[in-house]
This record gives C-alpha cells, sequence and structure tokens, in this order.
C-alpha cells in the first residue's frame, strides 16, 4: 500500500469514519470499539495477508479489545488502588480476581512483543527504508511510512489499557517473590512503548508512548534497586533500558515530522506565512534543545512560542513533551546506574563507593551541570540516586517530583535501596 493510500486511510481515522468490522478475528469485540482503532486493524490485518508479515500493532489493538468490560467496582478499585501506590499485596483477591480476567488480553499483548519490534534487521522494512532507525531496529507501522510521509493518527484508549494492567501484574508477582517474572512483565511494557512510539512518529502518538516507557522503565529502575534480581536479571533489565535509550524516538524526530507535515499542508494551500511560522517554530525549538537544560531561558521561550503556535495546524509546541522525555531519559539511566551498583554488590558484597567505580556509564543527569547525586549510607548499607529533576534545583532528594503537579514541578527524581535511610 503506498503511502498515499494510507494519508486516505490516516484522514479517514481523523475524521472518523464508520467501518463494517464483520469476518475479523476479533468480531465480537470490535462493534466497542473506536472507528478508527477498527479501521486500521483491517488495514494492516488486510496488509498482513497480502504480504505475509505480522505487525505488532494488530496484536497490541487486539488485546485493547480483550481488555475486560465488566470488572466489578472493588476489582477496579483494586486496580487503581495498586497502579497509585505503586504497592500491592500477595494475596489481594480482589486484584488476582481483575487479573485473571486480563489474561487473554495480556497473551494477545504478548504476541505483538515477541515480535521485537524488528523484522528485516539492518535492510529496513516495509514502512521504513534503510538508516531511518538505529541498526536492528525496525519498528512495526502502517506500510509505505517515512520520513515526510508522516499522517496524523487518533489516540486509542483501549490500546493503553494493557501496558498498565501488566504493571499491576508486576507489582503482584514483586509481592509474591516472583522478581524475575515481574521484570519480564516490565520489559512487556517497555517493548510497547518503543514499537508505538516509533511505528507512528508525530505529537499525537509520542507523549503516550512517552507514558508507557516511564511507566515501565521506573517500575525496572525499583525494583532493580530492590536487590533482589540475580545477576543475570540484573543484565537482562541493563539490556531493555540500554536499548530503549538508543532506540526510542526523540522529540527532535517528532519535532521535524511535524514541520515535514506542516510545510506539505501550507503548500498545497498556498499559504506562505503559515509555511514561514512552521520553519520559524522549526529552529525555534530545535536551538532550545540544542541548548543545555539549566542554560535555557523558559519564558522567553515560552513567549515566543506562543507567537508561532496557530490554534490547529502548523508545527506544535514540542516543550513539555521534550520535558517529559527528558524525565523518561532520568529515570532509564538511574535504572543503568542502580542496576550496576547492584551487580558490584553481588560481586564484592558491599556497594561501591562512587557510580565511578560501579562501573555505571550512562549517569548523566540531563537537567543538571554533571553526574546524578550518588549518597550511601554511613555503614554503606544503603544507597540514594538522583536527579535534580524539571526545575533544576537540588532538593537533597528530599523532595520527591510528581508529573501530576505539573511537568516542571519542583522535586528531585530519586531512586533508593530499601535499606536507605
Amino acid at each position: 500500500m503506498s503511502g498515499l493510500a494510507w494519508r486516505a486511510v490516516w484522514g479517514a481515522l481523523v475524521c472518523g469514519a464508520m467501518i463494517h468490522a464483520g469476518g475479523l478475528e476479533a468480531a465480537p469485540s470490535v462493534e466497542r470499539t473506536p472507528d478508527g482503532e477498527a479501521l486500521l486493524y483491517t488495514k494492516l490485518t488486510e496488509e498482513k495477508a497480502q504480504q505475509g508479515q505480522d505487525y505488532a500493532l494488530i496484536h497490541y489493538i487486539h488485546a485493547g479489545w480483550l481488555m475486560p468490560p465488566d470488572m466489578s467496582p472493588a476489582e477496579k478499585a483494586a486496580m487503581q488502588q495498586v497502579l497509585s501506590t505503586g504497592k500491592a499485596e500477595a494475596n489481594d483477591a480482589a486484584l488476582i480476581s481483575a487479573l485473571s480476567q486480563c489474561q487473554p488480553a495480556f497473551q494477545e499483548f504478548r504476541a505483538g512483543t515477541e515480535l521485537g519490534g524488528c523484522h528485516d534487521g539492518d535492510k529496513g522494512g516495509p514502512h521504513n527504508p534503510p538508516g531511518h532507525n538505529p541498526p536492528g531496529h525496525n519498528p512495526p507501522g502502517p506500510p509505505g511510512h517515512h520520513p515526510g510521509d508522516h499522517v496524523p493518527s487518533p489516540c486509542f484508549p483501549t490500546l493503553f489499557s494493557v501496558p498498565k494492567a501488566l504493571c499491576a501484574e508486576g507489582l503482584i508477582l514483586e509481592a509474591q517473590g516472583k522478581y524475575g517474572d515481574a521484570l519480564n512483565t516490565y520489559v512487556d511494557v517497555l517493548q510497547f512503548s518503543r514499537d508505538v512510539g516509533n511505528s507512528l512518529p508525530n505529537a499525537t502518538m509520542f507523549p503516550v508512548a512517552l507514558t508507557a516507557g516511564q511507566l515501565g522503565a521506573n517500575r525496572i529502575r525499583k525494583l532493580t534497586a530492590k536487590g533482589k534480581l540475580s545477576a543475570e536479571e540484573l543484565a537482562i533489565a541493563s539490556r531493555e533500558i540500554r536499548r530503549s535509550l538508543a532506540e526510542n524516538a526523540t522529540p527532535r524526530l517528532i519535532l521535524d515530522e511535524e514541520t515535514t507535515v506542516a510545510l506539505a499542508t501550507a503548500q498545497k494551500a498556498k499559504a506562505d506565512v503559515t509555511a514561514q511560522k512552521a520553519l520559524e517554530s522549526h529552529d525555534l525549538q530545535a536551538q532550545y534543545f540544542e541548548t543545555p537544560y539549566t542554560g535555557r531561558d523558559r519564558d522567553g521561550h515560552a513567549k515566543a512560542m506562543k507567537a508561532l503556535t496557530p490554534k490547529t495546524g502548523g508545527v506544535p509546541d514540542m516543550t513539555q513533551i521534550e520535558t517529559r522525555h527528558l524525565v523518561m531519559v532520568s529515570v532509564m539511566r538511574q535504572a543503568l546506574a542502580a542496576a550496576a551498583v547492584e551487580q558490584y554488590k553481588l560481586a564484592r558484597g558491599t556497594y561501591p563507593a562512587s557510580l565511578k567505580d560501579s562501573g555505571a556509564t550512562a549517569t548523566t543527569d540531563p537537567f543538571g551541570t554533571g553526574e546524578f547525586r550518588y549518597i550511601l549510607n554511613a555503614d554503606r548499607s544503603g544507597y540514594e540516586i538522583y536527579s535534580v529533576g524539571p526545575d533544576g534545583t537540588d532538593q537533597s532528594g528530599e523532595v520527591m517530583y510528581d508529573p501530576a503537579a505539573g511537568v516542571t514541578s519542583a522535586g528531585d527524581i530519586v531512586t533508593t535501596s530499601p535499606e536507605w535511610k
């Protein structure tokens, strides 16, 4: 299917086109899904039948449809509680019941993650040409997609219900002492975020992929710091985090693609002023992203962007998206640092005196002027690793960053071992 054809498909999605979904594998569930989701599923399954190539998005969409629609109030409350607190009880009957209903969705979801986001390795694939992604990485997405062939996509709520539920399952597995199984569950969420974030790069899908990425990486970071993983499991955690750092789409990639679309739209409408604003917005944001975080004029940038960002169309303001991306980078780097610290302890029986001694390499704080802060207990029985966070103020790890309070709210991004005091 050509890129032009996919533009037509996505145009129909955005406009909410109706489609008859009879005959699909998930036909009984399609009726209660957004029409655009069913249309995408149909097109991808048709492409799969024609080319004989599977797409992870097929399985992710189907998994969302398989999520139980009729949980009891107690089951819903248990799920929400564990996700909000990050803690689960090993014998929580309501949570166990809720998760048992999710197993068909989890199985379908994992059929997508097992594709590994890679079909043709370094050669590129049917939707991304050689060189567009890092070596060996070719994420699933609509055929014909490549830089410049960008189209808007809707955000599918059901698509993201599964990774959230998987994190709840990971938490109860931790409570039951099944740490390796919990790690594998969080890795599935991390794989999903890579696949979705790279499959259709644009400012609509990217923030949701960031949410899933932060969710999975955060759980891996906290599990790693518990000191419950084996050396082999720590190696797996490190490998998956490094892969995400290398392969995840970046705000700069999204900015470039959004600018390409805005310029094409303006050219078609013969809107020279709009095109000029798109170029100015791109250059302003690119320069801002390249400026060290601590040296940025945030207020001045916000005022300049306000004059260049239209209410509809054009190039979106990516400032908050970029900050959220840096939060995820900080979380992932801390996960790597914690894994190195725990590996050091497994080998030597004590925590290292510094992150450098641990052998950790990706320790630069994206929000600070140097390395992550690393502090040991007086008896070296526990440790704390932290970033100064988006506000750039060192709170000594005592005030925790909470994105719910605002993307650039006060607080440090902190990782601690259980023995930290």
